[in-house]
């Protein structure tokens, strides 16, 4: 599994530019254990629970299938600030662990898929992404969900009509 995971790291670091990050202490370094990679978080038991690359100078496109294909204990992402850095659901095949994402202030455009393989998530904040269009229903059926910022977004259209039942649940909206 530890492979695994490296290669899932690894992935990130070629494909969203990891030689030019602002941050990016032991990535990529041979024989040094991943807990230790700058914005790598692991439990007790050693298993990644959290990847936090905010502001860090991420482009490109987030390998979002690789990392939760090779990091099924993911329960935590942070790519906010990463300005042109896409991110999207799309290439997940199996429900994650994922309970907090962050994906402010980068390319996301889209919560297409979030309610097939993200059902645990607690927390979602997309602020400022330039997300158009009507209000992203998938989001209605994450039913674990209670904080939610699409904050400096261009939302249009009206609101779901079971809406009410979403917003019961929420804590910050």
């Amino acid at each position: 599994p530890a492979d695994v995971a490296a290669s899932a790291l690894l992935k990130i670091y070629e494909q969203c530019n990891g030689r030019n990050w602002e941050r990016k202490d032991n990535w990529a370094s041979e024989n040094v254990p991943l807990c230790t990679w700058e914005g790598i978080t692991c439990s007790d038991s050693g298993e990644i629970i959290e990847i936090s690359l905010r502001t860090n100078g991420l482009t490109g496109e987030f390998p979002t299938k690789e990392v939760f294909d090779g990091i099924p204990t993911l329960t935590a992402l942070s790519l906010e600030g990463n300005d042109d850095l896409m991110f999207s659901f799309s290439g997940v095949d199996k429900v994650t662990k994922l309970e907090s994402l962050d994906v402010s202030k980068t390319k996301f455009n889209s919560f297409d898929g979030v309610n097939l393989y993200f059902t645990q998530l607690t927390e979602v904040y997309a602020a400022g992404c330039g997300l158009t269009g009507p209000f992203p229903s998938a989001l209605l059926d994450i039913s674990r969900l209670e904080r939610l910022d699409l904050s400096f977004n261009h939302l249009t259209g009206e609101l779901p009509s079971d809406i009410g039942i979403f917003f019961s649940r929420m804590e910050l909206l």
